[in-house]
């Protein structure tokens, strides 16, 4: 049985993230010079203009236009031996792990406790500047501000990898004791009741920029509620960083 498709929006912004980590895989594994030229000549095929292409392959970690124009014409006018002969940087494995595990071990456990944090403020940028900072204490390098020793794409998978997910922000314990039987099903019967009358609320649409969405029956519903609570006071992100066994519990 093949799982049923879903409608994909191939101009968001996830989905362009989504790129940059295949793009990032396929780099350390062969040519990042020959995966950018067969974008290229692929996208131009389709007379994408080289503007266009040029901001794409930017944002996605591949080379410039103008540079896969050249790798083009030596392809098309020199033939392939030459044109792979010039093309051979690809990354073949993870060496930088390999000469630093102890940064690995470090970068790993920091992570993880970044994703206890109550708040969802953990991200891949952070990542890339602990592993650069550690990276200058180990070698007396002065600690720079511009450029990251491990690309921000490579940090990502790096926490896939160490089983740390990018996923939905909810489904996380308010404090603990609250897993009783009698209160999972009351809070089932709650949560069923005003997910059967979704249509007349209006919601919060999933995605790294989220929007309104509104009603769609002629007469919505405003829901107004009061809480004396704070469990979820810092909590302003749908999405945050998650390692299994080590979700925060959110305040109560």
């Amino acid at each position: 049985m093949f799982q049923k498709t879903g409608n994909i929006d191939f101009t968001s912004k996830d989905l362009l993230e989504n790129i940059n980590e295949v793009m990032a895989f396929c780099k350390q594994n062969c040519s990042a010079k020959c995966l950018s030229v067969l974008l290229y000549m692929s996208l131009r095929h389709f007379n994408v203009s080289c503007r266009n292409v040029d901001a794409f392959l930017s944002e996605i970690g591949g080379y410039r236009a103008a540079t896969c124009h050249r790798q083009t014409d030596r392809l098309i006018h020199y033939g392939f031996e030459k044109f792979v002969a010039h093309a051979r940087d690809g990354k073949r494995g993870d060496a930088f792990w390999d000469m630093y595990p102890n940064i690995e071990q470090e970068a790993r456990e920091f992570s993880m406790e970044a994703c206890t944090r109550k708040a969802a403020s953990f991200t891949v940028e952070e990542l890339a500047q602990f592993i650069n900072d550690k990276y200058c204490e180990i070698n007396g390098l002065p600690k720079k501000d511009s450029g990251y020793i491990r690309s921000v794409q490579s940090c990502r998978l790096d926490l896939k990898a160490w089983g740390i997910t990018y996923s939905a922000n909810k489904s996380r314990p308010y404090f603990l004791g609250h897993e009783r039987p009698e209160v999972v099903e009351h809070r089932e019967q709650i949560i069923n009741y005003f997910l059967s009358r979704e249509q007349f609320y209006y919601q919060v649409s999933e995605g790294g920029d989220p929007k309104w969405v509104q009603p769609s029956v002629p007469e919505p519903v405003v829901l107004l509620c009061h809480d004396e609570s704070t469990f979820r006071s810092t909590e302003i992100s749908h999405k945050r960083w998650m390692a299994e066994g080590h979700e925060p519990f959110f305040v109560k």
